[in-house]
């Protein structure tokens, strides 16, 4: 299984950032509320699926990381609308009235709680077009009571990973689902990417998982690849699209990591709950020839055999000082970096707290053993 991965750890910090913002003003708006008294925050997902769900538990993490966590600082409200449409309608009104602010998972969901909310502020994520679902006036702007996070994947990397993972392939098909404006928008532009890398299209549209069997069968007869955008309906029956590609033999590339978790071949995209490093296979021959030569010259430097002149320098005092004294601002300068590459990682999703403690653990222990022994020789040495 071919899988590149961009996870949104950097999505969930920055959507908590613009709410804990919101969530501060509502707190702090009237002058008789308490200090200690709990913020509530509704949470309206469209549908059940791994992408939508990894979306909502990635932004409670991040409120309790900042200090909201529930049952002491926030209380949460959490409704799914099964995808319903009806439910969407009456489930907003309903968050819409009882809570300070409201996350709105998915296209459909933010546009309901877009038509009932008058006051109260509502933050979006999972949402590929804001602009063309009506929800904002611009991306730098978003002007009126909606703001949050566009999970737009790259569709002009995944069209170069299918020409790479499937270079064959003449005819790509491309399912989605007609009533939602997220994936129309996806189809248009992978449409328009397809055809300008040489490949036939053919689009299909469902209007719910009931057609998705019948639907991908047929199509899956006519292409040698499907392409599926970050469709919620198409996410939510990945598993099943999974068992008929390999059934069929046609591979499948899908708009998120998700999708490739239930099924999918490959994809070069979103994750939504955290932010994974994107190995580059240049950098890695770099780094490693890289890594090679230093180590071929620090054994040459240990293996040689030292001369009697290269001893006596050694030997002399002044050689010594100045050695000792470079080779210790050498690993001061060298400390320090590491320890900011190491905050700068961690701060960027690019590794984890137990890899990041691990190495501080061990830059720890070796600072203690170095002032121990510089005692211990201060002590002991006439």
């Amino acid at each position: 299984m071919m899988k590149t991965k961009f996870m949104k750890k950097i999505v969930a910090i920055s959507l908590v950032s613009v709410g804990i913002l919101t969530l501060v003003a509502c707190s702090s708006a009237s002058s008789d509320k308490s200090s200690s008294e709990s913020v509530k925050v509704g949470i309206l997902q469209y549908m059940e699926h791994e992408s939508l769900t990894a979306a909502r538990e990635g932004f409670v993490a991040e409120l309790e990381a900042n200090g909201y966590k529930e049952g002491e600082k926030l209380v949460l409200d959490y409704q799914n609308a099964q995808g319903d449409q009806a439910n969407l309608q009456t489930i907003s009104e309903q968050l819409i009235d009882g809570n300070d602010i409201v996350l709105a998972i998915a296209t459909p969901a933010a546009q309901s709680l877009a038509t009932v909310s008058t006051e109260t502020p509502i933050l979006f994520t999972a949402v590929t077009d804001p602009l063309s679902a009506d929800l904002v006036e611009s991306i730098e702007k978003p002007g009126g009571l909606l703001t949050g996070t566009s999970d737009q994947a790259p569709i002009d990397k995944q069209v170069e990973l299918l020409g790479q993972a499937v270079p064959d392939a003449k005819t790509v098909g491309i399912l989605y689902t007609t009533s939602e404006r997220n994936s129309e928008v996806q189809v248009e532009q992978a449409k328009e990417l397809f055809e300008k890398a040489g490949y036939k299209v053919v689009v299909k549209g469902i209007t719910s998982t009931n057609e998705v069997q019948d639907a991908t069968t047929s199509l899956m007869k006519d292409v040698d690849a499907i392409f599926v955008p970050t469709d919620n309906t198409i996410a939510s029956t990945m598993t099943l699209i999974g068992e008929l590609s390999v059934e069929h033999q046609i591979p499948v590339i899908g708009g998120s990591t998700d999708m490739v978790d239930e099924g999918g071949l490959l994809t070069y995209g979103l994750g939504v709950h955290q932010l994974l490093p994107v190995p580059r296979p240049d950098l890695v021959v770099y780094g490693t020839t890289l890594i090679g030569i230093i180590l071929i010259f620090m054994g040459c430097d240990i293996f040689s055999k030292p001369t009697k002149e290269m001893q006596l320098l050694e030997n002399d005092e002044r050689n010594i000082a100045i050695t000792n004294a470079s080779l210790a601002n050498a690993y001061k300068v060298t400390l320090t970096l590491l320890v900011l590459v190491l905050f700068a990682l961690v701060f960027m999703g690019y590794m984890s707290k137990v890899v990041f403690f691990s190495i501080a653990g061990v830059i720890a222990i070796g600072q203690i053993t170095w002032v121990i022994t510089a005692r211990y020789l201060d002590k002991n040495t006439s």
